[in-house]
């Protein structure tokens, strides 16, 4: 049996061996959190592959999407629009779509965490101290960057393959 002692701290009573064990809530705290460490592994590697997911079909819905619009693109091209405004244009939109896809996940993931903290936290025997989602502001603005940085790239690299193709050989393969 272990016996509590104000101050924080508990106490194996009676003793072991004849020794007293005394256990601090930061002891506890530390053996917690390296019980938890595969945990954080687990989550940092699911959540790169989120990403990595998330810019794959950015970059499908981009290059479906400018592949549709070659024509478009080329008529726009023909009339003196530079190759330059039509790449950042291009890349505009899947920056937008990775704004509004990240923004919903980030969203989606404050709202999950908060269910699921709110069921971990009702396991018996667990303090109250005991917290195992903790979203940081700089973790969440990181993770919305690296979204938005990828949605940049998976859209440019399109663009430019798109651009970069002469305008009458880009009007000449496009079907009515």
């Amino acid at each position: 049996p272990r016996l509590y002692v104000p101050g924080g701290c508990l106490c194996q009573y009676p003793p072991a061996a004849g020794r007293v064990e005394v256990v601090t809530l930061a002891g506890i705290s530390d053996k917690l959190d390296e019980r938890l460490s595969y945990f954080r592994q687990v989550a940092v590697i699911l959540g790169s592959v989120s990403l990595f997911v998330a810019a794959l079909l950015i970059g499908t819905i981009t290059a479906v999407s400018v592949s549709e619009r070659l024509g478009v693109i080329a008529a726009v091209r023909a009339i003196g629009v530079g190759r330059r405004r039509v790449v950042g244009e291009l890349t505009a939109e899947s920056v937008v779509l990775a704004i509004v896809g990240g923004g919903i996940g980030i969203g989606l993931a404050v709202v999950v965490a908060g269910y699921l903290e709110t069921i971990l936290a009702g396991l018996p025997g667990l303090p109250a101290a005991v917290r195992f989602f903790v979203l940081r502001p700089e973790s969440l603005a990181t993770a919305y960057g690296l979204v938005i940085v990828s949605g940049a790239v998976a859209g440019l690299v399109p663009a430019l393959r798109a651009t970069g193709q002469e305008v009458t050989e880009l009007l000449h393969t496009e079907e009515p």
